[in-house]
C-alpha cells in the first residue's frame, strides 16, 4: 500500500472534518505500506496538483505487481500510476464513490463526457460504492462486466451506532449474527457472475496480510457453501477468488 500523503490534523480539518484531529485507531498496522515522496508546492487535498508523487511510476514500471488499484482520479498521483501501468501492461483497478446526482451546468456535464468516456472504458475494473456509483461508471463508458460492487460483511446484533458496530465489531461473513448466506443466494438468483470482495476492519483483525487472506478465503468457502446449496452446487461453478501481490496503490 502506497499513500501520497500523510495528512497534518489541520489539513484533516481543512479537507472538510471542520475540526483538527488525529485518528485513535491504528490505520497503517497489520500490512506493508510507505509514504511516497509528496514534491508538491504546497502538499495536500483540495486541487489536482497536490499529490504529486513521481516515484510511483518507477515503482509500477519494475513490474512487481499484477494490478494497481487507485482511488480515483481527480489528483496527479492518481495518473501518474495510471499512466505507468499502461505504460507497462499493468492492469488498473479504480475505486470511486462519484454520483451523478450533483448539480452541473450543461457545459461541465458535456465537457467531462467528451473527456471521461475517453480513458474510462480502459480501466480493468471499476469498483463502484453502491447503484450511483455503478451508473456514474456506465454512463462514462466502462463495460458493465468490468463493475463490481458485492461487497459482504457480517457483525453480532448489538445495540450500537453503524459506524460503532463496523470499526469495532465487525467480523468475517458467517461468523456475525446476519444472513449473509441467505443475501448472497439472492445476489446470485439475480444471474450476477462478477467478483464478491469482503471488508474487514476492526481490533480483532489478523496483523498478518496472509493470515487475513486465509481467513477471507475460508469465509467465502463457508458462506458459499451456505448460499448455493448441495444440489446447485453440483451444477454451478464455484466463486472464484483471486489474489494478486498485497499490496496496492490508495
Amino acid at each position: 500500500m502506497y499513500y501520497c500523503h500523510q495528512a497534518t490534523p489541520q489539513e484533516q480539518a481543512r479537507a472538510g472534518f471542520g475540526v483538527e484531529f488525529e485518528w485513535d485507531v491504528p490505520l497503517l498496522s497489520g500490512y506493508p505500506h510507505s509514504f511516497l515522496r509528496n514534491i508538491a508546492h504546497p502538499p495536500g487535498h483540495g486541487r489536482f496538483a497536490g499529490f504529486d508523487t513521481p516515484e510511483i511510476g518507477k515503482i509500477i514500471r519494475r513490474r512487481d505487481y499484477d494490478a494497481v488499484l487507485v482511488n480515483g482520479w481527480n489528483y496527479k498521483s492518481a495518473w501518474q500510476a495510471i499512466w505507468a501501468a499502461w505504460q507497462s501492461d499493468v492492469r488498473v483497478f479504480v475505486r470511486g464513490d462519484s454520483h451523478l446526482h450533483s448539480p452541473r451546468s450543461r457545459t461541465v456535464r458535456a465537457t467531462k463526457l467528451l473527456a471521461y468516456r475517453r480513458f474510462v472504458p480502459c480501466f480493468d475494473a471499476c469498483l463502484a460504492a453502491g447503484e450511483w456509483s455503478r451508473e456514474y461508471f456506465a454512463y462514462y463508458g466502462a463495460r458493465p462486466d468490468r463493475i463490481f460492487f458485492v461487497q459482504l460483511g457480517d457483525a453480532p446484533r448489538m445495540n450500537v451506532d453503524p459506524l460503532t458496530l463496523r470499526r469495532n465489531h465487525s467480523r468475517m461473513p458467517g461468523e456475525g449474527d446476519f444472513d449473509v448466506a441467505g443475501f448472497l443466494r439472492a445476489v446470485l438468483a439475480t444471474g450476477y457472475s462478477g467478483t464478491v470482495s469482503l471488508e474487514i476492519f476492526n481490533e480483532k483483525t489478523p496483523e498478518s496480510p496472509l493470515a487475513s487472506a486465509r481467513a477471507a478465503m475460508h469465509s467465502m468457502l463457508l458462506v458459499e457453501e451456505r448460499a448455493r446449496g448441495a444440489n446447485e452446487r453440483e451444477s454451478s461453478k464455484p466463486v472464484a477468488v483471486g489474489a494478486s501481490k498485497p499490496q496496492g496503490f490508495p
